[in-house]
């Protein structure tokens, strides 16, 4: 095989891949974990367009020795590895991280024992390759990544995160086919396609999803607001205006490292007690909103009565007001963010009202 029909055979391969690559290079704002991983996998995509051509070399000058197994099982290693590199940069914990990387070992196991024993895989003395009772478990192994993919996509529907969850959803499925066609079928070398055009999708809408977030909450922005307030206008019902205490007080004598932790916080535990049926969006340094899609208010009521206890737990406290619509009015965003507004600014009277009368101190802005 020339470079030439290398460069044919994988010009799709390489252009996704090294199209992926330069976008990391020259993105200053992407998150350093996130860039470390896929340009591992941006490494290990062109690895694999080499391993495979030297497995159609290997097989047109009829090597089937040692070289040609060494190949064949750097190719099913490759294909698991960013597989096993995604679920672990998802993974929650360092705990999770060791165990999710457990089938990753076991694949570099079983394969290295196809240099000693038939039982994985080989070829005949015709050249034809052949599986042992352990052929299929890198296929497997690589299933089960795939798997906790859809696992993960289940996960961000639940929790309204609806276009990452059809991203990864397609992600997996197009990696499910690959692996059945190139298994079961006539496909060869599909894996690493779908990998290479999927990473690179897939990171063009994370790069598109940072002008939706805030980067320090990862909760939906101020933009967002505005965009879902115009575009699902005739399906909300109300607006919770939500104010954090404290915040000024916590920078002045605490740092504003402390302040962007309590922020966090607060984010987590409306995320926590909100997020599954009112998106929460951070509007402002402290001030945060949410839309209501629910048509009964109790229901409102009872998830901000959750979202102050979760709050209680974490140490934190925030100033609520809920505005819902009229019946038979047109839904107006700016006359129910006046109106939340104002009664979360009671609210905040409210509380250091109570906080004066027990002795306590609330630090208000």
């Amino acid at each position: 095989m020339t470079f030439y029909d290398y460069l044919i055979n994988n010009f799709g391969i390489l252009i996704c891949t090294f199209g992926l690559v330069i976008i990391l290079l020259f993105n200053r704002g992407a998150a350093p974990q996130m860039k470390r991983m896929l340009l591992v996998i941006s490494a290990i995509v062109f690895l694999l367009t080499i391993v495979e051509s030297g497995e159609r070399a290997a097989t047109d000058a009829k090597l089937y020795g040692s070289y040609h197994i060494f190949l064949s099982v750097a190719g099913y290693l490759l294909r698991t590895i960013p597989l096993c590199a995604i679920a672990v940069y998802f993974a929650r914990d360092r705990r999770m991280r060791i165990l999710i990387s457990i089938p990753m070992a076991v694949d570099f196991l079983v394969c290295g024992l196809a240099f000693f024993t038939p039982l994985v895989i080989w070829f005949d003395t015709d050249g034809e390759f052949m599986r042992g009772p352990l052929g299929y478990i890198p296929h497997l192994i690589g299933l089960f990544y795939l798997v906790g993919m859809i696992e993960r996509t289940v996960r961000l529907f639940r929790n309204r995160f609806f276009q990452e969850g059809i991203i990864m959803l397609f992600l997996a499925l197009a990696g499910v086919a690959a692996l059945f066609f190139e298994t079961f079928g006539t496909g060869k070398y599909l894996l690493n396609m779908v990998m290479a055009a999927g990473f690179l999708m897939y990171y063009m809408f994370i790069h598109v999803q940072i002008s939706a977030r805030d980067p320090l909450t990862s909760l939906l922005n101020r933009a967002s607001f505005y965009a879902d307030s115009e575009r699902k206008l005739l399906d909300i019902k109300g607006i919770i205006s939500i104010d954090m205490n404290e915040l000024k007080w916590i920078n002045d004598t605490k740092g504003h490292a402390a302040g962007d932790a309590a922020i966090v916080q607060v984010a987590d535990a409306l995320r926590s007690e909100l997020g599954n049926r009112f998106p929460v969006y951070r509007v402002g340094g402290d001030e945060f909103v949410a839309i209501c899609y629910c048509k009964q208010r109790s229901e409102a009521e009872a998830a901000i009565e959750r979202a102050r206890k979760k709050l209680e737990e974490a140490g934190r406290s925030c100033a609520f007001g809920l505005s819902y619509e009229d019946e038979g009015k047109d839904i107006n965003i700016d006359e129910l963010l006046r109106v939340a507004d104002e009664e979360m600014y009671e609210n905040k009277k409210e509380m250091k009202a109570k906080a004066d009368a027990d002795g306590t101190e609330l630090h208000m802005r």
